[in-house]
């Protein structure tokens, strides 16, 4: 189990810094941000598979349904234009908003060794939207924020522990979360 873990971080890392070298390439970066609009979500669903973690699984679901469903709400209520006038569906950014979603289900359920590196990608996937000039920052810090908040509103760390410690006379109530 342990080597499995030290793959998926280093597969993640990896990535990240894949990423970063090919930062130059417009097109490229195009595509990445697209790419990752399907690929962060499915990653981590893969990785609640590998940890064979049931409930984190329909954690990540629910928040990934209800940051999809709140995104596409919002942008059929503001009609907001986009940069490059190719629609008025702008705010907020749904890539933007399926990736951060995806990183801090990573990050809450399953701590920093993943949670960085998901971060890392979800943030230069919200940059691709704005270089390609798809959306304005606005519009992806919306997307990351409403995919953090119902993530975080869904999600529960897989490393809170809750205890009762004997003391002597009284039971001390202790509660940990891992950030």
């Amino acid at each position: 189990m342990f080597l499995i873990k030290l793959h998926n971080k280093i597969v993640l890392t990896s990535f990240a810094l894949i990423v970063y070298s090919n930062i130059a390439n417009a097109s490229g970066l195009e595509k990445f941000g697209s790419a990752m609009q399907v690929l962060m979500p499915v990653t981590a669903a893969g990785i609640t598979y590998v940890e064979n973690d049931r409930e984190g699984f329909w954690q990540l679901a629910k928040s990934e349904v209800s940051t999809a469903l709140l995104t596409e709400g919002l942008k059929a209520g503001i009609h907001s234009q986009r940069p490059n006038q190719r629609g008025d569906d702008s705010f907020p950014s749904g890539h933007a908003s399926v990736t951060f979603s995806a990183a801090q289900f990573l990050q809450q359920r399953y701590g920093s060794d993943y949670g960085i590196p998901a971060y890392v990608l979800a943030s230069v996937t919200a940059y691709s939207r704005v270089h390609a000039n798809e959306h304005r920052w606005r519009d992806v810090i919306g997307g990351a924020a409403l995919g953090i908040g119902s993530t975080y509103y869904f999600t529960e760390s897989k490393q809170s522990r809750l205890a009762l410690i004997p003391a002597q006379k009284s039971v001390m109530l202790s509660y940990q979360r891992v950030w």
